[in-house]
């Protein structure tokens, strides 16, 4: 790093050797700015809109690439999709893993192809690469949406991962500044990814023997109704034909649908865990996602039911008396070490001390 600089704002320039070099200043813009910003464009299909990110989440094997693909066809069609009204727009499809003939295959099963959809398919693609990235600028639809499934094979692992990823970021804010809307299929938690999106679809399995079925829990940062945050959806492909059904998720979720009754009767969280007979942290946390879906409503005290007693979900965390719904176990708490610096011995905030500390390193080295 020795001798390097790069221009800074304004003109100047910044040496990276000089630890008391003027820092450039971060980006900022006034509030007024950016409240007189032009408001979103309308949705294209239920939480998905021009200049958003979703990702679609869930295990393998239940659905993921079924609801994206037609998910994508809708939109291009201009067709409504599990209650959702699409309003048309031309799509680029990309699905990682599946080969063309499976993916014609799945398209004819849903009806004729519109014409505003493009489908790719199989294809080696690297969008860690700022040359797979720029490759695609050129085929993306303006104003349109692209679906990217499977992002595992989208991202290969390689050297400098978390360089990459970060570039990819990058890459998904650009489009998303762009007026694109991007869609996101995943099996893995990917927490850079999950921050950045605007939209996060996660599917559960729901029991059926003989269709795929899944419950959609739907969080965005744009207002959705109590309906459209948790619904279960089932494909039927009996004869050959793809039809798609929706219904509540309290009817797909006998859990769910267990605390939602008990909730209805009233009470405080350990009356409706002694109801139940639920560890009191197991019926919080339940009450608190039927919460999140919007299927226990609140009264202007923030109660349960309207029962005049504290309301379950406005209730602070109980003790953990159980363990959580998903079979994790409690983690222990590990103290972390200090690195030789003493509780309370840093130095003040004075403009210089950051770089006072970052000087110190870089002569150790």
């Amino acid at each position: 790093m020795a001798g390097s600089a790069y221009d800074g704002p304004r003109g100047s320039a910044l040496d990276l050797d000089d630890p008391y070099a003027p820092l450039p200043p971060l980006p900022m813009a006034p509030a007024t700015a950016i409240a007189a910003l032009a408001p979103p464009e309308p949705a294209l299909l239920g939480p998905i809109a021009p200049g958003t990110i979703t990702l679609i989440r869930g295990p393998r094997g239940l659905g993921k690439s079924w609801l994206a693909l037609a998910m994508a066809r809708a939109v291009a069609a201009g067709e409504g999709l599990l209650g959702w009204q699409g309003r048309a727009a031309p799509v680029l499809h990309v699905d990682a893993a599946m080969s063309g003939a499976a993916l014609g295959a799945r398209l004819r099963a849903m009806g004729a192809p519109p014409p505003g959809l493009a489908v790719m398919g199989d294809k080696p693609l690297d969008l860690g690469d700022t040359m797979d990235q720029a490759r695609f600028i050129g085929e993306l639809p303006e104003g349109g949406m692209l679906v990217l499934d499977g992002l595992a094979l989208l991202m290969p692992p390689g050297r400098g991962g978390a360089r990459r990823w970060r570039g990819f970021c990058d890459w998904l804010r650009m489009l998303r500044l762009d007026g694109q809307a991007v869609v996101l299929v995943d099996h893995t938690s990917r927490p850079q990814v999950e921050a950045l999106a605007d939209t996060l679809i996660t599917l559960k399995p729901v029991r059926d023997g003989e269709r795929i079925a899944f419950a959609a829990e739907i969080v965005s940062r744009h207002a959705l109704p109590a309906a459209d945050r948790a619904f279960a959806a089932r494909l039927d492909l009996a004869d050959g034909t793809a039809r798609w059904s929706r219904e509540g998720a309290v009817a797909a979720d006998p859990a769910l649908r267990e605390v939602v009754d008990a909730a209805s009767k009233g009470g405080t969280v350990r009356d409706i865990a002694a109801r139940l007979g639920l560890a009191t942290a197991t019926a919080w946390r339940r009450l608190n996602r039927a919460r999140a879906l919007g299927l226990i409503a609140e009264d202007r005290q923030g109660e349960t039911g309207g029962t005049g007693e504290t309301g379950a979900e406005t209730q602070p965390m109980p003790p953990d008396d159980g363990p959580a719904e998903t079979g994790e176990t409690a983690k222990q708490t590990v103290a972390r070490p200090s690195n030789g610096v003493p509780e309370g011995s840093l130095p003040g905030r004075s403009p210089s001390w950051s770089r006072e500390i970052y000087a110190s390193l870089q002569a150790a080295e």
